[in-house]
């Protein structure tokens, strides 16, 4: 998830396309340590990255505003005790199906403490709670 793959219509929205913070800049602010906010930010072996930041060189901003939210979103996602193997496979799920890019920002992402949940009294899909777990959704109201 970098820059390059923004929409045309976030292009321009400063909060999407201007970095902010460095990396290491942007885990000392929001008090998560610098290796985890790097491996949210470029990905690790398991998977890509979680953050949506910009291609910079380093020590240069690159991590825009609006990832600055998904790193918040993440660290609390990880303090309600959501294990973090369930967060990305959640979160690739939510973004296939309802085809956005940004579910951290979502307003309709919430949590149990066990389970990313999708809330669809917010959307026009119908109502009630949803478990998003990596074999199967769990419907409910």
């Amino acid at each position: 998830m970098t820059g390059g793959e923004v929409g045309h219509q976030m292009d321009d929205d400063l909060r999407f396309g201007t970095g902010l913070l460095d990396l290491s800049d942007a885990a000392r602010f929001l008090g998560i340590p610098r290796a985890t906010f790097h491996r949210w930010a470029r990905g690790y072996p398991q998977g890509g990255p979680l953050l949506h930041v910009l291609d910079a060189a380093p020590r240069r901003a690159q991590v825009p505003f609006i990832a600055v939210i998904e790193a918040h979103v993440l660290e609390a996602l990880r303090q309600a005790g959501v294990r973090p193997a369930r967060i990305r496979p959640a979160l690739t799920r939510l973004q296939r199906e309802f085809g956005r890019e940004y579910v951290l920002v979502a307003p309709e992402l919430a949590t149990d403490g066990i389970d990313l949940l999708w809330d669809f009294s917010r959307t026009d899909e119908g109502q009630g709670l949803m478990a998003v777990t990596p074999g199967s959704w769990l419907c409910g109201k």
